[in-house]
């Protein structure tokens, strides 16, 4: 045989071989998920095909080469007498592309048109600047808050920081108004358990009525006479009775600390619950409001 006739059998086998795998299967369908789609998006076409002449279908052990369409994936699911064909995919050049020619067994899938679309409107190649940073959703809310807080928290903060100082100052000018009283009590229950004598209890007595009305109506009067004592208390307590009886026993009291006199136990007491309703008359004369005495 002649190397020319040869030559002419070998391009008849490839070209009868080739119209073979051409024509050994059928596709009956083909579509795309999504059907519409852009740049680099994750694309499955889904072909459906049959094959004739005991054609073999497979999977491919090896993916095509990556190109402006690059294959993630292929999958065959035999349905009845047909094949679908899966092929994920994403292409990266917008316009009419093909997908690579894909060996599938005895035949090769080729030719399958893809439409990769563009998110620019026709004819319009401006490139765009660069736009600014995305704001999260609810940040324009959030900032409107924050700024509506710096407005309204500060006027607030003045307001309430005036409230609880004019809080502190009534508390502690009530704390201040009580505590003599608070402190002529305690004195007045030491001086009645401690059981002195005559004279040193009245001496005790008139030393913490002296330095209750000092305290209490801001007159230093703890170097008063007895008698100049009570005419003190009554110009200034003028209508208060418990404080007038007081008065009137102021005498009595340096009678029985200077004049060597003894009151029974029960007079002493009684002196002290006089000395404590003339405080309290006092703290009620006060709280009326005419409380205020001119050193």
């Amino acid at each position: 045989m002649s190397m020319r006739r040869a030559a002419l059998i070998l391009l008849l086998l490839l070209v009868w071989n080739n119209g073979f795998a051409q024509e050994n299967f059928t596709i009956s369908k083909a579509h795309f998920l999504p059907p519409v789609y852009y740049v680099g998006d994750h694309v499955e076409a889904r072909v459906r095909l049959s094959t004739s002449g005991g054609a073999a279908i497979a999977e491919p052990s090896r993916l095509p080469s990556p190109g402006s369409v690059h294959i993630h994936d292929i999958r065959i699911i035999p349905i009845s007498d047909e094949y679908d064909v899966r092929i994920s995919f994403s292409c990266y050049e917008t316009g009419v592309n093909q997908l690579p020619p894909i060996e599938l067994g005895d035949i090769t899938l080729s030719g399958i048109e893809i439409k990769v679309e563009s998110i620019l409107q026709e004819g319009d190649t401006t490139v765009e600047g660069v736009f600014g940073p995305l704001l999260l959703p609810g940040t324009q809310l959030l900032i409107a808050l924050l700024i509506g807080a710096l407005l309204i928290v500060p006027p607030l903060a003045v307001l309430a920081s005036i409230w609880l100082i004019r809080l502190i100052r009534r508390m502690l000018t009530q704390w201040n108004e009580r505590k003599p009283l608070k402190d002529l009590n305690t004195a007045l229950e030491r001086l009645i358990s401690s059981k002195p004598n005559s004279r040193e209890f009245y001496i005790e007595l008139t030393d913490i009525l002296r330095n209750y009305l000092s305290r209490k109506l801001n007159v230093n009067i703890r170097s008063h006479t007895a008698s100049e004592l009570s005419a003190e208390l009554t110009h200034m307590l003028e209508g208060v009775i418990a404080v007038e009886n007081l008065a009137k026993d102021l005498s009595r009291f340096d009678e029985i600390k200077f004049g060597n006199r003894r009151a029974k136990r029960q007079q002493r007491n009684s002196d002290a619950e006089r000395v404590r309703e003339a405080a309290l008359a006092i703290e009620n004369w006060h709280r009326e409001g005419q409380g205020h005495v001119d050193a």
